[in-house]
Order: C-alpha cells, then structure tokens, then sequence
C-alpha cells in the first residue's frame, strides 16, 4: 500500500506544469562587463550588456547603461527599469572597481558579486582610474572588449607581469591570517588599447598602496607565483617556468633583515 502510494505521488508530480518562473532569451539582457564608481554618498554603475532579439544574431547588439544610486543593488535595479528586460550575470566577463570606489568599499563590493547566484566565482576583477571609461570605450582602431580585456589581464598574470585576478582568490586571501591581497591596476592606454599597468595592494578591506608593473613583477617573484617569464640580459634571454621562493629572517646589528631566495 505504501509503495502505490509513492508511485502516487510521483505520477502527480511527473505531470503537475512546472510553477517555476520562466525568462526568453529576447527578455534577457546577457550582461558582459560590469563597472563600479563611487561618489561621495552613491554608487555608479556601468553595464555593457548583450541585446538577443529572438534568435536571429543579425538583430542583436551590444548596448551600454548606467545608473546612480545610494548602493550597488539600488543601481542596477535602475537599470533594469531603464532597459524593461531582465539582467542575467551569468555570462558576465569582468567587473572593474573604480580607485574611488576600492579605496574604502572593496570588501562590500566583492561580497555583492561573491552572493549574487549568477555571478561566476572565477570572474575577473580589478581596478581602474575610472571603471566607466573602461566599460564604455570605444574606438574604431582598436579592440577593446570584455572579451579582450579578460584574455589581456590572464596573459599578464601568466607572464608574471600581473597578479591574481579571480573574484574567490581575493576574497580568502582577504580572508586569510593577514587580510592583504592585490588586484591588478588596468587602463585605457595612449593608444587606446587595454593593459595592466600595475596592481593595488589592499589591508584589512582598505586601498593602501598602488604598485608599478616591475613592483608588482618583483611581487610574483617574491610568492613564487611565476608560471612563464622571459629574462633579458645583455646577450640573451632566459625563460622562466617556475620558480620557488623561501624567505629567512636574520638580526643584524640589531635590525631584522629578510633573506629572499628565488631558485
């Protein structure tokens, strides 16, 4: 008797219509880009998103919003009244954090991405001068893109030229015995082109310092982070695909003195 009641039961929930709400694909707005400003008492945000009409790619395009208000939430609320379709995240490629915005906010702001369900745990952050400027550039003779950025700042970290860029890795770094942890430093260079040109060292969710391109080398080295570099001397060049680093604290004369090996 209970084993045809169960069979019951899953015949009832087998034909039951699902309940679960639903989306088109033409009333979705496919998110590629996301950037983040700060003001003084509010939040911009800026969004590059892709446009699908039904099916036909012909009759799709990539558009740009942005909105204004007290918190990162309330602003892409305002975009989603502003553009009547429904953001979806999850093909998002990268969220830039503006130098305003990640000189007090960082910690909110990536634990905004790291609870929302859509957002990738793999996503690539970092910051810029101004992440509008990153998000809505467009130029004819160049190729700046969410796509190419992402591909620009993994070659950097890679050639040990950047740092770490992935959302999870920021956040249990920040997490971890010392609450530091880099992001790499992009912009929109003199030829109008993207690159990494630094990173930004944070402690205890504050913006502390920036670091140059060499620094933040100098920095991989240190954390035995260098998975393929190229060293150029005077008559030729070394290639480098891994490195291990061990650190030794001395007294000397009374003053502590570290000791860095790179082998």
């Amino acid at each position: 008797m209970r084993r045809l009641s169960l069979v019951t039961l899953f015949l009832i929930f087998f034909f039951l219509p699902s309940c679960l709400p639903s989306t088109q694909l033409s009333e979705r707005a496919i998110v590629e880009a996301i950037g983040i400003d700060k003001t003084a008492d509010s939040f911009t945000v800026s969004i590059v998103y892709y446009n699908p009409e039904s099916n036909n790619a012909e009759n799709s395009q990539t558009s740009f919003v942005k909105h204004t208000a007290k918190s990162i939430s309330s602003a892409i609320s305002g975009i989603n009244s502003k553009i009547s379709k429904k953001l979806y995240f999850g093909h998002n490629n990268i969220v830039v954090i503006g130098e305003n915005a990640a000189k007090n906010n960082v910690r909110s702001i990536l634990k905004h991405f790291e609870s929302d369900p859509q957002t990738k745990s793999d996503i690539c952050v970092f910051v810029a001068e101004n992440a509008e400027e990153i998000i809505a550039h467009k130029d004819e003779n160049s190729e700046v893109n969410p796509q190419t950025i992402l591909k620009i700042t993994e070659n950097s970290l890679n050639l040990g030229e950047g740092c770490e860029y992935r959302l999870y890795k920021a956040i249990a770094t920040d997490r971890g015995y010392c609450s530091a942890f880099v992001l790499p430093l992009g912009k929109i260079s003199e030829e109008k082109s993207f690159e990494i040109s630094g990173s930004c060292l944070f402690k205890d969710g504050s913006l502390v310092d920036e670091l140059s391109k060499q620094e933040t080398r100098g920095l991989q080295w240190y954390n035995g982070n260098i998975h393929r570099s190229i060293i150029s001397l005077e008559n030729y060049d070394i290639e480098v695909k891994a490195c291990e680093t061990t650190v030794k604290t001395l007294v000397i004369n009374g003053s502590p003195v570290f000791k860095i090996t790179i082998s």
